[in-house]
């Protein structure tokens, strides 16, 4: 009888361990499934970023973003309008990870939309927000800071929703901080 209540004991206590295994080996199924996601998301975000920027004897353009985290809350987008005309945007929404970059990617499809239909940098900030903010039980919020400049006579208009001002840097090094309301040429 004792060796039977030790061979309960020990088919109980290992029954357990079993459990256990099995628990910790779907807590790592899970954190894998969950690591793919945000690796698809990271992807997914850096392919909507451009990679390609229009060119011109006047001016070039780079950009690159690095993630803090496996995708982010940042964008920057550049297109070329009709009339010789580039428009320019960078953001950040609130928060890291895949709720912010969902927002951010909401936002930067608003400014897009909003410029593409000929909107001054102010009318696209306002159109966004009025959208964004509609529906927003999160309360998240974006920053942005968006520009059209005139290819032909390099006159900028740009306007910002928060963001930090920008600076432009001239061929020569020179930095020069982009103030004010935004109707002036650099």
């Amino acid at each position: 009888l004792d060796r039977h209540g030790r061979m309960d004991g020990l088919l109980a206590e290992r029954t357990r361990d079993l459990e256990t295994v099995r628990a910790a080996l779907d807590q790592r199924v899970a954190f894998d499934r969950m690591v793919e996601e945000l690796e698809v998301a990271r992807r997914l975000q850096m392919a909507s970023l451009p990679t390609e920027f229009p060119t011109r004897p006047s001016f070039s353009l780079h950009a690159e973003m690095r993630a803090a985290k496996e995708v982010g809350g940042d964008f920057y987008d550049v297109l070329m309008l009709p009339g010789e005309r580039l428009a320019l945007m960078v953001g950040d929404a609130s928060g890291k990870g895949v709720a912010a970059a969902i927002f951010v990617a909401m936002t930067r499809s608003l400014l897009r939309a909003a410029v593409t239909r000929g909107a001054s940098p102010a009318e696209a900030l306002a159109q966004a927000n009025d959208i964004l903010a509609a529906d927003n039980p999160s309360m998240m919020f974006a920053t942005a800071f968006v520009a059209i400049l005139d290819c032909r006579t390099g006159a900028m208009v740009h306007a910002s929703a928060g963001h930090d001002a920008p600076r432009l840097l001239r061929a020569d090094g020179a930095e020069v901080p982009l103030h004010g309301r935004g109707g002036q040429g650099v």
